[in-house]
């Protein structure tokens, strides 16, 4: 049973409507640096006599975009209702405001850097007046799937006002674990040759939006006179290209404001319709009403607009839909390390240092018939910096990453055995030819598409400075078949210098281990907070270190040894790695509702007895664990599960179940005997 399930069916059961007290209907939800005393928060019921949660399916004419700067979010929520099977992903369909069934709580998923994450809400929305302030529906006011997907994400990063300004690929890749592709239409150097490219994605399933931006001299959403608005990000919700003589290619957009069209050529009232028959007008969705939605030439369409954004999915996303390929895609997990591999961008006088950074090898293959005629393949490579959003919310400003980001690709020289990738050279005068050089940049994710022969090939992502620490996610994406490896612990830098690479936990172990090679409690709490901890995370106290310590060596011995060590920085790593799943906005604190299933995610199922002992020891005041509350029960647990399965002491037979110990013992006087909370 679901977190959902069981607390819609706890508040049936006390007739109560959910409250999330994870995200309060207060200000500190809405805006994180200033207050609004006119808000008032109320459920659909109270906004309307019948609100329902999806009317008559979900349609890219549903939301509108309210009283806030998240174009980009509504925009890529449009496109979304256009694949019903990822939309139903997102937005689970068995939701509704039937009256014996509805307890004020709502769930929707986001893919959040690598995993699904359930997230649940209560249905209280901020009003004025009686109406929705934010995203809406204004053709159906009794629909309210927009509003509560759009304050989930709100929740996850911490505030509405985290989600103004931003790129419709970013929600687009949260909505479908898809990679993004940004292009600059400015730039293109053969602008009707991209019109094929849009086409061959769009019949993949990818989703795409367009940016204009705005210019010195214009006021952000102002409208222009061809009725377009700037700093404005727009769906892209068809690609046509008419089989007449002159076969005039034509985009259909659409504004999430749900009104003001271009006015141009192709638009809705224009003379170049009457060419057509009403029957191709209806196939292609054409209207006259202001709905926000218009046809444009793509000519037209280049000159107006700046960016395209392209979110394209792999196989395991596209289930019944009308695109017959789609895309090969690895991800990566990776760190920058300050002295460890955070070589920054090579600039003088680091060039050296550049070839530390993590490095991704990938061999393209040539498909048998891509339908182009030649054997180049797509390849696209994104990186995105974790958690960057959340940063707004808790560093209450409206910039959410301090560190640039960017990534070189490199032909690897020869033929490359992927099982053995430690002699590597660069063909230096590829670099140039390939334009594999991507600018450093300020966001969240960046990426960039290639036409590449096929071959091996190395990536390389980076900081723009040298040791600047972050997580980040690798994607490579190609429309040909390819295989992917990356560096693994022994594979040698290219190019870098002769020395073997030096691991973070070799180094502070060396320096706190002394001449006996060995550690103890505080010595181990050293080394964990300087290596692993990070952010908002909390110290890992004395304590919890002298619980992991007796978890692998028990209470006689108080030190551990290099390989002990490294086995209890390898576990508190995976601990972290769950804490951080279930801290949903980024807070360094992790509700206790969220306890049983992080318990669950390490293999341990912990009963209603033994989670309340929990949290009353740990959460009576503040209904938070921090990490270090975390990593020490799931020791203490673990430990006592280990007592729990011993047969015999003292010559006695011993057979307790483990809830039992756990009521009984998990606090008690620690054991010489040794419990492991992970296999060697």
């Amino acid at each position: 049973m679901s977190d959902f399930t069981s607390i819609r069916g706890k508040c049936l059961t006390d007739n109560v409507k959910y409250t999330d007290d994870d995200f309060p209907a207060q200000n500190s939800s809405v805006y994180y640096n200033r207050i609004d005393p006119d808000i008032v928060w109320k459920r659909p019921p109270e906004i309307c006599d019948n609100p329902r949660f999806i009317a008559d399916g979900a349609s890219r004419f549903d939301l509108f975009q309210g009283k806030l700067g998240n174009c980009w979010f509504v925009a890529a929520a449009a496109v979304l209702a256009t694949k019903p099977d990822l939309f139903e992903k997102v937005v689970p369909a068995d939701q509704h405001f039937d009256g014996d069934k509805y307890a004020g709580i709502f769930r929707f998923n986001f893919w959040r850097y690598g995993a699904w994450s359930e997230v649940i809400i209560d249905d209280r929305l901020p009003t004025k007046d009686g109406k929705l302030i934010f995203a809406h529906n204004r053709n159906t006011p009794d629909e309210f799937w927009g509003a509560l997907v759009e304050k989930a994400y709100a929740k996850i990063h911490g505030s509405y006002q985290a989600l103004i300004s931003g790129f419709a690929n970013e929600a687009l890749v949260d909505f479908t674990a898809g990679i993004a592709e940004t292009a600059s239409l400015h730039k293109l150097e053969h602008p009707y040759k991209f019109f094929r490219t849009m086409k061959r994605a769009f019949r993949r399933g990818s989703l795409l939006t367009s940016l204009i931006e705005s210019t010195d001299s214009e006021t952000y959403e102002a409208k222009r006179s061809n009725g377009l608005v700037v700093g404005h990000v727009y769906s892209i919700t068809g690609l046509l290209q008419l089989k007449d003589r002159r076969g005039v290619k034509l985009l259909r957009l659409r504004n999430p404001w749900g009104r003001r069209e271009w006015n141009g050529a192709w638009s809705d009232t224009s003379d170049e319709w009457s060419a057509l028959d009403d029957s191709k007008k209806k196939e292609l969705g054409l209207t006259l009403e202001d709905d926000g939605e218009f046809w444009m030439p793509f000519s037209a369409w280049v000159d107006n607009f700046n960016t395209l954004e392209m979110c394209h999915l792999n196989t395991d996303l596209v289930h019944g839909g009308k695109g017959k390929h789609t895309w090969d895609v690895a991800c990566y997990h990776g760190e920058w390390v300050k002295g460890v591999n955070a070589g920054g961008c090579g600039a003088p006088p680091d060039e050296a240092a550049f070839f530390t950074n993590p490095q991704y090898f990938v061999r393209l293959e040539a498909e048998a018939d891509n339908g182009d005629g030649d054997d180049m393949c797509a390849l696209v490579v994104s990186l995105m910096q974790k958690y960057a959003r959340a940063k707004r919310t808790r560093r209450k400003v409206d910039s959410g990453t301090d560190v640039a980001i960017g990534f070189n690709i490199y032909k690897v020289q020869g033929e490359m055995n992927m099982d053995d990738a430690n002699n590597l050279r660069v063909e230096s005068e590829k670099l140039q030819k390939y334009h594999l050089t991507y600018n450093y940049e300020y966001l969240r994710e960046i990426s960039q598409r290639f036409e590449l022969h096929p071959g091996t090939y190395c990536v390389i992502p980076a900081t723009f400075y040298p040791d600047k620490e972050a997580e980040f996610m690798l994607r490579i994406a190609a429309d040909a078949p390819m295989q992917f490896k990356d560096e693994g612990e022994d594979t040698k830098p290219i190019d870098g210098p002769p020395k073997k690479k030096t691991r973070r936990f070799d180094i502070l172990f060396k320096k706190h281990s002394g001449e006996e090679e060995a550690v103890d409690a505080k010595e181990l709490a050293a080394i964990l907070n300087a290596g692993i901890v990070r952010g908002n995370d909390s110290a890992i106290s004395k304590e919890t270190c002298r619980a992991l310590i007796e978890n692998v060596v028990g209470s006689k011995r108080a030190i551990l040894d290099y390989a002990d060590c490294k086995r209890v920085w390898k576990r508190v790593k995976e601990l972290q790695n769950v804490f951080t799943e279930y801290d949903y906005n980024d807070s360094g604190d992790m509700n206790v509702k969220e306890l049983r299933a992080a318990f669950e995610s390490v293999g341990y199922t912990l009963g209603t007895r033994e989670l309340k002992r929990i949290v009353k020891k740990y959460c009576a005041k503040r209904n938070h664990l921090n990490l270090d509350d975390f990593v020490y029960c799931v020791t203490k647990v673990a430990s006592t599960q280990g007592k729990a399965r011993c047969r015999h002491l003292s010559d006695n037979s011993l057979a307790l179940r483990l809830p039992t110990f756990i009521t009984c013992i998990l606090f008690d006087q620690p054991s010489s005997a040794t419990y492991p909370i992970w296999n060697s």
